[in-house]
């Protein structure tokens, strides 16, 4: 459709608004002391805040706040006095010293206790000299130099303590004023690091110098309430005004203060102080906060401590920290802390714009034009151009409303195309701003019939020398030709409003509902997409990212990864680190992401790993905490700018920055232990549990018990905690924001300890607290329990051993006695058998022989066999005593008496024989029973070889092998038939007697060629 074009000039209306360079200071009341007065404030060594109360001495760690007060009945153990008013001053043995209203307290941190020291005051005004201890003399701990804690009164000058021996030296002020008058010091003195302490007084400037122990003054014309020292330069504060000194060229001035408005009431200045940056600060009496620059010499008011409170309470101490905390101490109003580091985030509009500005602008669209102007299309207040730099805000007016139009004044859309035309809606009508013209060109947007609402620019994409319109009636067609737009609604799509819109690289049209996930088209007027993706997601936006070839897609449910050649998607979600998975929008920096949640910005690292298709993602968020103005953010609201600046819109107007301004600022908490419990008591009540370095406990004391803080003063409760007990937990254990554990039951052993923090902004701390616990086993696991139970286990054994030995070898000892009585019966038995026996065996053979000589041939077959019978029983009686003989036990003596019987058998047989015995077996024994058979079944083989083979020879070995004597005996007699069954003695007896002995015998014959008996005999007899 060809509509008819009007050329236009919008009309700007100006809002002016009155440039300021800072907002005020908004100061957070911190809770939890001992008392509402507070008059120091100490960061100390370890990273704690103390503070010092009309009612004692409190510790603050981020979150918990301890309190040391003084109980009624005082131990040495404890503070004296209530009332703190002065400085707290550490010493390099992180002790803490300051005065009460009775005493010098020291506050020894490592052991919990508190000291008192008494000061001297000379009552003769001569300085240097010691005088009488005033048990209530307040006094302000200045500096500890050269083994001297420095102190001052208002009234009694200057005190030197020798913290090592006590001993105490007074330096009263001996410079009197012009009527001769003694002069008061202020005692909130500052020290030169060199050799001078100055005060500030009534009657002028005081110094002292410690080298040379006297006094002088300057300005004496001027009273000074407070003092301060930036290199060489006093600040001096006093009756509503602010002067400085130079104490190298003696020359004064005075310093103004500027930007304090008209309404707020001045007072005297009661303290000055210098923070590392060497910026100065100063408080008055009427709770107002000044602040200069290094490089300044004009004091800016930041605020008030009391706000819009009708009583002003006075500032009584100040602080500034390193992580850009100014924390002030004050009456009744307590702790007070404020977030002083530089703006990074800017918002529009905020304090300094005005009453003439909505403060909730609800920010739909974003752009910036050539001259850094922000222009804001909002909800239901048209468009807004701001001047980034002086804040003025000019509204639009454009020709064309209907009021009875339902959000007709809403601009969801300020976008500019790739020829650089600006479009925008507004009322049902579309604007175009053409690149290089002031007009602009105002289209009507034709509305169907059945659509119940204004058609407003919601989302455009370029498209064939086109523009695609989305809506939130639908999707619209815009078209040049020859200088003249027309407009047309695409009806396939039907009345959903259209989200986003985006041409792929390969020409498809990503076209996203207010609901249903992402549908594809090849072409904007096809009735159906060609494909549906995520289609239970609700899709805020796409970004497409060329480089890495990802589409980010913005959800509800996170932050959506896709990779649509591979059809591949991730999501990153809390779980992830993201601040909320309810993500509205993305804006890509380099190789960063940052993502606009309903809780907060994101800041995503991205981080490429080799092979693999999407990155990790370190998230680092940002919410009010951080110093981000809001937290919500609205849908379509996110913009990058041509100067480099991000852009986010939110339901209270529009947050900028840019994003190298915006350094991480990720300092490492510090981490310290808090307590640690063994068995429900203190690990060790002599050393305070963040100095605990190692602990030894017997096996009894196995119940431990951690809590550990990570300090971080902006935001305390976001830090979060890894721990892990080496030893005992396998890896880290990852307890989120618990900063305590519970450890039960633990075996003896060697344990560390370790935890480490993450700061809110992600960092975690390089190293890791650690406490090692040693935790000894019970005298019976020990290793000299063990040493001498297995010395006693050993003596024991060595002990029954030795019994058991002995009483074998008394068993042993009975039986050798027994054997050896035994041995002399035999003895006395085969000596009586040959004496006895033999003699008369012998003499019925003598007697034979007689007989047979006296009756000549009648009976000589009697006689003959009474003679041979009589000479084998001799024979045998001989082979029974040799046996019998105990000290015949050898093989060597058996093998050689053995020799000696063949060779008398063989000797006249008529048979060549050959014997064949091992010589030199002296070792070894063989028993009675072993002597007799080997003996016997040798002797009864080789008889029956001479009596009944024929032989005409024999030979007769004998060998030792494997344990075993093996004889073989071979004869080349008529031999034997061995199948036949044995009827006759001899070789029932052999076979016998080897199988006595746990023998083998193999007896070999055959007709007519022979005998041959091989058999062996083990030296060791078998146990049954």
């Amino acid at each position: 459709m060809n509509l008819k074009l009007l050329p236009l000039l919008l009309l700007i209306l100006p809002v002016h608004i009155n440039a300021q360079p800072d907002l005020p200071l908004r100061f957070e009341n911190i809770p939890g002391l001992s008392q509402n007065t507070v008059y120091a404030i100490l960061k100390d060594k370890q990273g704690f805040m103390w503070i010092a109360t009309a009612n004692g001495l409190n510790r603050f760690d981020g979150l918990e706040m301890r309190a040391y007060k003084p109980a009624y009945e005082p131990s040495k153990r404890q503070m004296e006095g209530r009332i703190i008013r002065s400085a707290l001053l550490e010493d390099e043995q992180e002790q803490i010293w300051f005065g009460s209203d009775r005493v010098v307290n020291c506050f020894k941190k490592r052991q919990q206790v508190f000291t008192q020291h008494k000061l001297y005051w000379n009552r003769n005004r001569k300085g240097g000299a010691e005088g009488v201890p005033q048990t209530k003399l307040f006094a302000n701990p200045l500096i500890v130099q050269n083994g001297y804690t420095w102190f001052a009164s208002a009234a009694e000058g200057l005190f030197a303590l020798n913290t090592g021996t006590d001993k105490c030296f007074n330096y009263p002020v001996t410079i009197k004023d012009e009527e001769g008058n003694s002069i008061p010091l202020m005692y909130n003195g500052v020290f030169d690091g060199k050799s001078k302490l100055w005060f500030a007084s009534r009657k002028g400037v005081l110094c002292f110098d410690i080298i040379s122990r006297s006094w002088s003054r300057f300005i004496s014309s001027q009273s000074f309430f407070s003092i301060s020292l930036c290199r060489d330069i006093l600040y001096l504060g006093s009756d509503n005004r602010i002067d400085w000194f130079d104490t190298k060229t003696l020359e004064t001035g005075n310093c103004i203060k500027t930007n304090t408005p008209q309404t707020i009431k001045q007072g005297m200045i009661r303290r000055i102080i210098t923070d590392e940056k060497r910026n100065i600060w100063a408080g008055d009496q009427e709770g107002n906060v000044y602040y200069k620059p290094e490089d300044a010499n004009e004091f800016i008011w930041r605020g008030n401590i009391n706000g819009n409170a009708r009583t002003n309470y006075p500032v009584y101490c100040m602080y500034v920290d390193t992580t850009g905390n100014l924390w002030i101490g004050a009456d009744v109003l307590g702790l007070l802390k404020a977030d002083i580091s530089t703006n990074r985030f800017k918002k529009y509009p905020d304090a300094l714009t005005g009453n003439n500005i909505n403060q909730d602008l609800f920010v739909y669209s974003i752009y910036e034009d050539e001259e850094d102007n922000m222009w804001l299309g909002t909800f239901q207040n048209g468009v807004f151009i701001v001047n980034k730099k002086t804040r003025r805000g000019e509204s639009l007016l454009f020709p064309y409303f209907d009021p009875k139009l339902p959000y007709g004044k809403s601009v969801p859309l300020i976008a500019k195309d790739s020829s650089g035309n600006l479009w925008t809606s507004y009322s049902g009508y579309l604007y175009i701003k053409e690149k290089g013209k002031k007009n602009f060109i105002s289209l009507k947007m034709p509305v169907p019939v059945s659509a119940l609402q204004t058609p407003q620019l919601s989302s455009m994409s370029e498209y064939n020398n086109s523009w695609l319109i989305g809506t939130n009636i639908g999707l619209y067609s815009v078209t040049k030709k020859e200088n003249n737009y027309s407009i047309s609604y695409i009806t396939n799509f039907g009345q959903s409003r259209v989200i986003n819109i985006w041409q792929s690289p390969e020409g498809k049209i990503w076209i996203v509902p207010e609901s249903g996930g992402v549908m594809i088209f090849n072409r904007p007027d096809d009735v159906s997409p060609e494909k549906r993706i995520f289609t239970g997601l609700n899709v805020k936006s796409i970004l497409y990212d060329g480089q890495s070839r990802l589409v980010w897609i913005s959800t509800t449910d996170g932050l959506l990864a896709y990779h649509s050649s591979t059809d591949q998607y991730r999501f990153y979600t809390e779980q992830d680190g993201l601040l909320s998975s309810f993500v509205y929008g993305v804006i890509n920096t380099k190789d960063e992401l940052w993502a606009s949640t309903n809780n907060g910005l994101s800041k995503g690292k991205l981080i490429f790993k080799e092979g693999s298709v999407f990155p990790e993602i370190n998230f680092i968020n940002y919410t009010v905490s951080e110093g981000l103005p809001v937290n919500e953010f609205n849908t379509g609201a996110f913009y990058k700018g041509s100067s480099g600046s991000l852009y986010f819109g939110s339901v209270k107007g529009v947050v900028w920055f840019r994003p190298e301004d915006i350094q991480s600022n990720a300092t490492q908490p510090n981490l310290q232990l808090t307590r640690f419990m063994v068995n429900e008591e203190e690990a060790d009540s002599s050393v305070a549990a963040e100095f605990i370095s190692t602990v030894n406990l017997p096996y009894y004391k196995n119940n431990l018990f951690f809590q550990f803080r990570g300090i971080d003063f902006n935001n305390a409760n976001k830090v979060r905690y890894k721990y892990q007990l080496e030893g005992w937990d396998k890896d880290w254990v990852y307890s989120n924001t618990l900063n305590e554990v519970r450890y039960n039951n633990l075996p003896n052993g060697n344990y560390t300890f370790k935890i480490k923090a993450e700061g809110s902004l992600g960092v975690w701390s390089d190293a890791a607290r650690t406490v090692t616990i040693f935790i000894h086993p019970p005298f019976w696991k020990t290793w000299w329990f063990y040493t001498l139970a297995a010395l006693a286990v050993l003596l024991t054994i060595v002990l029954i051993t030795r019994f058991f030995v002995q009483e074998k070898l008394k068993t042993k000892i009975a039986e050798l006695e027994k054997q050896k009585e035994l041995d002399k019966e035999r003895q006395r038995i085969s000596r009586e058998m040959h004496d006895d026996i033999g003699a008369g065996l012998t003499q019925i053979t003598l007697m034979s022989e007689s007989a047979k000589n006296k009756l000549g041939a009648t009976g000589n077959k009697e006689l003959d066999d009474i003679g041979g019978t009589s000479r084998k029983l001799v024979s045998n009686m001989s082979e029974i005593i040799w046996s019998l003989n105990p000290e015949n036990k050898t093989l060597d003596q058996l093998f050689s008496y053995l020799r000696e019987q063949l060779n008398k058998q063989l000797e006249y047989s008529g048979m060549e024989y050959s014997i064949q015995l091992p010589e030199q077996n002296e070792n070894i024994t063989l028993s009675n029973e072993q002597r007799r058979n080997i003996l016997l079944v040798t002797k009864e083989i080789v008889n029956n070889a001479i009596k009944y083979s024929k032989a005409t020879s024999i030979d007769i070995k004998a060998s030792l092998e494997n344990g075993k004597i093996s004889f073989s005996i071979q004869d080349d007699g008529v031999g034997f038939d061995t199948s036949r069954k044995l009827t006759g003695n001899g070789l029932k007896n052999i076979h016998h007697r080897i199988k006595e002995l746990d023998g083998e015998l193999k007896a070999e014959s055959e007709s007519g060629k022979g005998s041959s008996f091989i058999y062996s005999i083990p030296l060791k007899r078998r146990t049954t």
